[in-house]
């Protein structure tokens, strides 16, 4: 069997040995909240892994108000009644260590502050340390496809067993009718790895990290 890498891998001394699934996907199931006013009290409570959102309403990924976008959750009502909504989504990870680069894979109209377990992660639309209420309009940027936001300097947050993806998304004023929220959390690939071309005699593995990186693969 003959096995390739994309010609834009270069090799450096560094090697991944150990591999996490996708910790969150596009279509997961997440706990999601209208921001008709603020989702907790205090109001950064709502971002935590020990916060109770049980009383949230369910969904999957990802949300957009049904205008002009087709996502799963639909939020009919966002325009004219709210600016914000919020969603939290649980993950597992089974070994923190394993993880060496993480990326959080974005779409998203119009400006979104993230958390991993409460530690604020990526804004976007909002000046950094700038205050955000649920009533705090983003600029109006429309919808922003794929965005890949290295997070691996926030590697050292994740915990053995339960961790939460907290995101909430701002619109740029009640009369905007679109609004779209589309996330990926992934760990040591932006890409891949996986299997294309394959016949009798030979099979292309094709995998893409976020920096140029040595990697090591068993077959």
């Amino acid at each position: 069997m003959v096995f390739r890498r994309m010609a834009w891998l270069m090799v450096l001394p560094l090697t991944v040995l150990a591999y996490e699934p996708t910790l969150v996907r596009v279509s997961d199931a997440c706990r999601y909240f209208k921001g008709t006013n603020a989702p907790s009290a205090p109001p950064a409570a709502w971002q935590r892994i020990a916060f109770d959102d049980s009383t949230w309403l369910t969904g999957v990924g990802g949300f957009s108000t049904g205008q002009s976008y087709n996502e799963n959750t639909v939020l009919a009502d966002m325009p004219g009644h709210y600016l914000s909504f919020y969603r939290r989504t649980r993950f597992t990870v089974s070994d923190p260590k394993s993880v060496k680069w993480l990326t959080l894979r974005i779409d998203y109209d119009d400006g979104f502050l993230a958390y991993l377990n409460g530690t604020e992660v990526a804004r976007r639309g909002f000046a950094a340390g700038a205050a955000v209420s649920f009533d705090t309009p983003a600029p109006l940027l429309g919808r922003t496809w794929g965005e890949e936001i290295d997070l691996t300097a926030f590697t050292n947050v994740l915990l053995t067993g339960d961790n939460v993806l907290a995101i909430e998304l701002h619109n740029s004023s009640l009369q905007d009718p679109t609004t779209a929220l589309v996330t990926e959390l992934v760990p040591n690939f932006t890409r891949g790895p996986f299997v294309q071309n394959v016949s009798s005699n030979r099979a292309q593995v094709i995998w893409k990290p976020p920096v140029l990186a040595d990697s090591l693969l068993e077959f």
